[in-house]
């Protein structure tokens, strides 16, 4: 096949679109669409309920390799947060989830190490996990219409991100909002259950703990089998890590949050953040690092403000001198013509 471009459209029954050529129902048959070759696959919901059909088809778009776009559109993903795993998706530029009732994202998403633009927007999200720090190349998230009540701290860490939006979450309004609030917020831990996958007892949970604690990418290292890998990305649900020294804790650990107010991502504005500590010392550390870097930043916005300020000024006055000018040659124009007419009328009466 050709074309590397297919749009999956889910209602009562699968419909398929190669390139601009649309497959006849009588006429589709999946594994024919042979998705492994498709750079751009498009995701669409119709009408009805068409989980049956997304959950038949997902895993074959996820192991999609050569994937560098993936848009979901309008589907119903609330079942399958779980499964939604990246892990496969190493080429992934440009990824859209929108309007499908996602209310987690699954710690694989740390494996789209070429990721530039993320859309999560019309979701209902609460929280990033804290693998997103391996998206190194992001530069542009889109949250809108989601739960948001505050930014994840973990943003800070990814150098490039240079836009976040975020209108029409529960962030907090300003800085009145954020001074009447708790900053430090104890951590409490909850009592998860042991199963299969998640033991916080377990030597392998242990291990994968202090990989993290160690900043080590588990992505970034072929020699790591893929289903290790998946295992290991399931239980980074399980773990928070320390925003100040990196330390990885499991959630049956207790903690601090520490909310925050910064000038970042978007202009004239003081967005929320929210930092996970290990302990009250690196909460405080945390808050003062962060008073620090918004001085800084307020220091910055002064000196850019001065600047355009004495642009703008500069600019005011080039005007106004070029107005002057202007009013000048006009006078200066009407005397010489005034003088013209009155020779005119003198030559006249002689």
């Amino acid at each position: 096949m050709d074309d590397k471009t297919v749009t999956l459209r889910f209602g009562r029954k699968l419909i398929a679109e190669v390139g601009r050529q649309a497959v006849k129902d009588e006429e589709f048959e999946f594994p024919d669409l042979q998705l492994e070759t498709m750079t751009r696959v498009t995701m669409e919901g119709l009408d009805g309920d068409n989980s049956a059909l997304i959950g038949s088809v997902l895993p074959s778009v996820l192991g999609c390799r050569h994937l560098v776009q993936l848009d979901i559109v309008d589907c119903n993903m609330s079942p399958f947060t779980a499964t939604l795993q990246f892990s496969e998706l190493w080429q992934l530029q440009k990824l859209t989830i929108t309007q499908t009732g996602l209310t987690s994202l699954h710690p694989s998403i740390g494996s789209l190490s070429k990721l530039q633009g993320m859309d999560l927007s019309h979701n209902a999200l609460s929280c990033l996990p804290h693998t997103i720090q391996y998206c190194s190349n992001l530069e542009v998230l889109d949250i809108r219409h989601n739960v948001f009540p505050s930014l994840p701290g973990v943003l800070l860490r990814l150098s490039k991100l240079h836009t976040v939006k975020r209108s029409e979450n529960r962030l907090m309004t300003g800085i009145a909002q954020y001074q009447s609030g708790t900053k430090f917020q104890p951590f409490d831990s909850k009592a998860t259950p042991v199963n299969g996958k998640f033991n916080p007892n377990s030597l392998q949970f242990f291990c994968n703990k202090q990989l993290t604690t160690l900043g080590i990418d588990p992505w970034r290292y072929p020699s790591i089998v893929y289903g290790l890998r998946c295992i290991m990305a399931d239980q980074q649900t399980h773990l928070h890590v320390c925003d100040y020294c990196g330390i990885a804790r499991s959630d049956t650990e207790h903690g601090v949050w520490v909310t925050t107010l910064m000038y970042r991502f978007v202009e004239n504005t003081y967005v929320p953040f929210r930092h996970y500590a290990c302990s009250a010392q690196c909460a405080q550390k945390i808050y003062d690092k962060v008073q620090e870097l918004s001085k800084k930043s307020e220091h910055e916005m002064d000196k850019q403000y001065i600047m355009e300020c004495t642009a703008a000024a500069t600019a005011a006055a080039s005007e106004m001198t070029e107005d002057s000018s202007e009013i000048n040659r006009t006078k200066k124009s009407r005397t010489n013509h005034g003088k013209r007419r009155r020779r005119m009328r003198i030559c006249a009466i002689m």
